[in-house]
């Protein structure tokens, strides 16, 4: 829908160290990213902003041509390993980042988070099966500053892999079914 990154994305300041407040205050002052990438940064920058996203395989999808899925490989190392890494960009605009890694990397990612985001404004704890049939508990973690969603879930199924999802909101009802 948009060419370019709506205005306010790029208007966004990045603090050099996050501020105290409640749940949610400091992603509404930083851009939200994960290595070299931020969600309205176009597919040129991206493929510029590192080796990993130079070389990764991107197509458009069958759903729509403006539309481009990009996946650069795994990343190892750190407090945890980034698997299933997706960039998915909405007319040449980042709109989504997503990455899973196992439920037991569940501290990693969280402090993590925390330490860039403060507390998450939502927390839903329940149940969820898995496709063997295991009952295992789920959380699920939402941070949003109006521009920009993020989601952690802790297992998602069908695999039970913990999946963070960045989403740019004003692209979030053009992404296909598979993409969310």
């Amino acid at each position: 829908m948009f060419a370019s990154p709506p205005p306010a994305v790029s208007a966004l300041p990045a603090p050099t160290a996050p501020p105290a407040g409640p749940p949610g205050e400091r992603m509404r002052l930083v851009r939200y990213g994960f290595d070299h990438a931020e969600l309205g940064m176009s597919l040129a920058d991206w493929r510029a902003s590192s080796p990993d996203h130079a070389n990764a395989p991107c197509a458009p999808t069958a759903h729509d041509p403006h539309i481009v899925v990009c996946e650069p490989a795994s990343e190892m190392g750190g407090a945890y390993s980034e698997r299933n890494r997706q960039a998915v960009f909405v007319d040449g605009v980042l709109a989504r980042l997503t990455f899973s890694t196992s439920i037991d990397s569940f501290d990693g990612v969280m402090a993590r988070l925390d330490n860039t985001f403060g507390r998450p404004a939502r927390i839903v704890r329940d149940t969820i099966r898995l496709e063997d049939g295991l009952v295992l508990p789920h959380v699920l973690m939402t941070w949003t500053n109006g521009l920009a969603t993020i989601r952690v879930t802790d297992p998602e199924p069908p695999g039970g892999l913990l999946t963070v999802r960045a989403t740019l909101n004003t692209n979030a009802g053009r992404l296909p079914a598979s993409h969310l």
